[in-house]
């Protein structure tokens, strides 16, 4: 019982660095995390084929403009299976940049491929 007690406080105290970092560092702490994410689940044989997708707001601006690319924009492209921006501005998009309007498009596309 104390061990679950420990693993608890340990998680929350993981999950408040996190909201803490991403306050301070916005945006990039999440790309990178998810980037990192997606090679440990690529590096199992059992969780290869899990598909890692990012979903933000994207307040800096980051994702809007393909080219030229911002260097949070080239990671997303390269560390995940799709990024969808939620927004009512324009988004320059890209076969993984896309906005959120078109998330139902890709995820029937997933699950009913032939």
């Amino acid at each position: 019982m104390e061990l679950l007690r420990k693993r608890k406080k340990k998680n929350r105290a993981h999950w408040k660095y996190i909201a803490e970092q991403i306050k301070i560092r916005g945006i990039k702490i999440l790309i990178t995390q998810t980037g990192y994410w997606k090679l440990k689940l690529q590096g199992s044989p059992v969780t290869k084929n899990i598909k890692v997708f990012f979903v933000t707001l994207d307040e800096d601006g980051d994702l809007f403009v393909k080219n030229p690319a911002k260097k949070w924009r080239a990671i997303v492209e390269t560390d995940t299976d799709g990024t969808f921006v939620i927004t009512t501005r324009e988004v320059e998009e890209s076969e993984k940049i896309k906005k959120i309007d078109r998330f139902s498009e890709v995820l029937c596309n997933l699950l009913y491929k032939k």
